[in-house]
């Protein structure tokens, strides 16, 4: 049992009445998950730039955003300073 925590689930149709799901989970990177994806299914190189497209853009509506003035709060923190 993989102790990954999921954070998008994307249903890919390709083609011919063919449904496959691409699991991004916390920790990867989203552009190799895509690349494996797009050369496992055998994807042109337009479909995997459209698949990277509707990724990133799921993942930026479902991962918070952090400003640069929260990330400097973070980094200046007793807890984050070495």
């Amino acid at each position: 049992m993989s102790s990954k925590v999921p954070v998008l689930f994307l249903e890919v149709n390709l083609g011919k009445n063919q449904h496959e799901r691409l699991i991004i989970y916390e920790g990867d990177v989203p552009e190799l998950v895509v690349i494996m994806f797009a050369r496992c299914h055998k994807l042109t190189a337009e479909k995997q730039r459209k698949l990277m497209a509707v990724v990133n853009d799921q993942l930026k509506s479902i991962l918070p955003s952090i400003t640069e003035d929260q990330l400097d709060q973070v980094m200046s923190s007793p807890i984050t300073k070495s």
